[in-house]
């Protein structure tokens, strides 16, 4: 799926994932947001979300026995992974996450680092003959 909005809400039937990958590699290149607490499932091959989800402050569940992906983020909200299988979640994500069950999480790509002080080049206390005192 490629073109448009996907609101995904809900734990789906049987509470089996409301976005569910049953076989296969497939990957959901729309724009996903969380109208809910929401859960996506991998039951066999790998599912991969390609954009930036949305979750609007709501909890996004990871769960299944193979490899889930989300490949640039999550802005916001929690995720919680259950199940065997893999999770890799690519930065930026600026969420909260709990693990539980057997499954493995890779947490790639940069953190955002918050309240780093630049100083000028001459300026920092590790440069020679630097002085972090001295300031523009």
């Amino acid at each position: 799926m490629t073109e448009g909005d996907l609101i995904l809400a809900g734990a789906g039937v049987g509470s089996s994932g409301a976005l569910r990958n049953l076989a296969g590699a497939n990957s959901l290149a729309a724009d996903l947001k969380l109208g809910a607490n929401a859960t996506a499932a991998s039951d066999a091959g790998t599912l991969t979300l390609a954009n930036m989800i949305a979750s609007n402050g709501h909890i996004l569940t990871l769960a299944g026995a193979r490899a889930i992906m989300i490949a640039k983020g999550l802005d916001g909200g929690f995720v919680v992974t259950s199940g065997a299988g893999a999770r890799t979640l690519n930065s930026p994500l600026n969420a909260g996450f709990t693990v539980s069950g057997s499954g493995t999480v890779n947490l790639n790509g940069k953190q955002k680092r918050r309240h780093r002080r630049r100083y000028p080049r001459r300026h920092r206390p590790d440069h020679p003959g630097g002085d972090a005192t001295k300031r523009r």
